[in-house]
């Protein structure tokens, strides 16, 4: 009797164990395929991004300002952007990330929404976490970005996913 029990509680055991084993593998499986398909929908957009700009035209004050015009035959819908003023020194480095220039580049002239954002790469690893100004706006709108004297001007274009604001494409823009 007693090896009788013994072999029930085991077998329940090893099937209880078997579904927490189930539940977690497929829990890691849906999460790494819900990665996989934001990641490989943000290289589409990224692949189909085009960025006109404008040579610089000087304006009043301590800014010059360039347009932009982002274009993408992959996506168009809602986009946001931030830039930041960069040393002009830096051009060429590929490590570039919202943490090494200021936000006092301005788009449109317009107010930002300033709040806690985490902006992500197209391979989804985090670019910056923090307070950062965001611009909304569409694919194909133009953007006037006023850009201070002295300084280069980088900015980033994301599209919002499950995840978050995943870059898709950026533009370094100079004097």
């Amino acid at each position: 009797m007693e090896s009788t029990t013994a072999v029930f509680i085991l077998l329940i055991a090893t099937v209880i164990i078997g579904l927490v084993v189930f539940a977690l593998t497929s829990i890691f499986s849906s999460y790494i395929a819900s990665n996989s398909a934001i990641s490989s929908y943000a290289s589409d957009v990224a692949q189909g991004l085009y960025i006109s700009k404008t040579v610089a035209v000087n304006s009043s004050g301590n800014y010059y300002s360039i347009v932009i015009v982002p274009t993408d035959f992959n996506y168009n819908g809602t986009i946001y952007l931030t830039a930041i003023a960069v040393n002009p020194a830096l051009y060429g480095n590929n490590q570039i990330s919202p943490y090494q220039g200021s936000f006092t580049a301005e788009i449109n002239g317009t107010i930002p929404s300033n709040s806690p954002v985490t902006l992500y790469t197209t391979s989804l690893h985090e670019l910056y976490s923090g307070n950062a100004p965001i611009w909304k706006s569409v694919m194909g709108a133009t953007q006037i970005v006023n850009i201070p004297k002295g300084y280069d001007a980088i900015v980033w274009i994301f599209i919002p996913t499950q995840k978050g604001l995943v870059e898709v494409g950026y533009v370094w823009l100079e004097d």
